[in-house]
């Protein structure tokens, strides 16, 4: 709107301007056409017969003498007055607040992004201090949680196997009872809640299956209720029997015997475990020391391990 306005006054002025100079070229050439005429002498009629040739020749020089004209005199140069009306004045007080308000927005503009840069730099330095915080906390946990875990490991109830050596003689026509004594060694008690074994009498060079065997029912064992307490070093006891005409090819050496089981137990820190144990019976080979003979931890890997049952069957 404001553009609109000065392009239309600027249009009027250069109107009015042009106007008056019209005015004065018609005026100034009225002017000369007028002293052209007076200066102009028309020759008498009765003269025109009695000139001679030559007077002819000097009239026509003299009426080409007459035609020039001359400027003798400029008029004065017409001053022009340009006056301000309401409009202008309205439109220079606009553009003049304008350009005030300008100014400011930019100054405030420039301000307000210096505050912005400001909190963006706090922020970000709270975020590089909170993450310092959050990695020295989590270093805190994973720090309380080894600790915990070497607690629960240093006080919890850890169950292990050992089997008793078999007598040096055994009687011919009788059955031979083997022991194996499960122990708690930890330092806090225990609950069995389910136990199994087996008994193997296998050939010389033979093995037990690779694979952890599934044990019928009548070789496992179910306690009620939270389970059979074990108290810290107390023993369990598990019997095993050579029927009569099995020891003999054991002791020869002919036979291997094999005794193998589990036991499921929760510690005192309600977690559920369960340990495995595998022992082969060794002759004394024809030797004669004692020492050479007797029951060793054997068998597959699977056989001889404990396993945080809570664990494996989330996985």
């Amino acid at each position: 709107m404001k553009c609109l306005v000065l392009a239309f006054l600027f249009v009027s002025l250069q109107g009015s301007i042009n106007s008056p100079k019209a005015g004065y070229k018609s005026g100034e050439q009225s002017q000369q056409s007028t002293k052209q005429k007076q200066t102009v002498a028309t020759p008498a009629p009765s003269q025109a017969s009695a000139n001679t040739p030559d007077q002819n020749a000097q009239r026509t020089k003299d009426q080409s003498q007459n035609n020039e004209v001359k400027v003798t005199a400029l008029p004065r140069e017409i001053e022009i007055k340009t006056a301000k009306d309401a409009i202008d004045k309205t439109v220079l007080g606009c553009t003049i607040v304008l350009t005030f308000i300008g100014i400011a927005g930019t100054v405030v503009a420039v301000k307000t992004l210096f505050a912005i840069k400001r909190q963006a730099d706090i922020m970000e330095e709270h975020r590089e201090k909170l993450e310092q915080l959050a990695s020295a906390a989590g270093k805190n946990a994973d720090a309380a949680l080894l600790n915990a875990r070497s607690v629960i490991l240093s006080e919890r109830a850890r169950l292990i196997a050992e089997m008793e050596p078999l007598p040096k003689e055994y009687q011919e026509g009788s059955a031979l009872r083997v022991v194996c004594r499960l122990t708690n060694v930890g330092r806090t008690p225990l609950w069995i809640t389910v136990k199994g074994e087996q008994k193997d009498i296998l050939e010389r060079n033979e093995f037990p299956p690779p694979t952890y065997p599934i044990f019928r029912e009548g070789k496992v064992t179910r306690f009620q209720g939270k389970g059979a307490i074990l108290a810290p070093k107390g023993s369990l006891i598990v019997l095993f029997y050579l029927l009569i005409g099995e020891p003999r090819p054991v002791y020869c050496g002919d036979k291997s015997l094999w005794i193998y089981g589990f036991v499921e137990y929760r510690d005192t820190f309600d977690a559920l475990h369960e340990m495995r144990y595998c022992f082969c019976y060794f002759p004394q080979l024809g030797g004669s020391d004692p020492a050479t003979s007797g029951f060793y931890m054997e068998g597959p890997p699977v056989y001889n391990q404990e396993i945080d049952v809570e664990q494996t069957k989330a996985q």
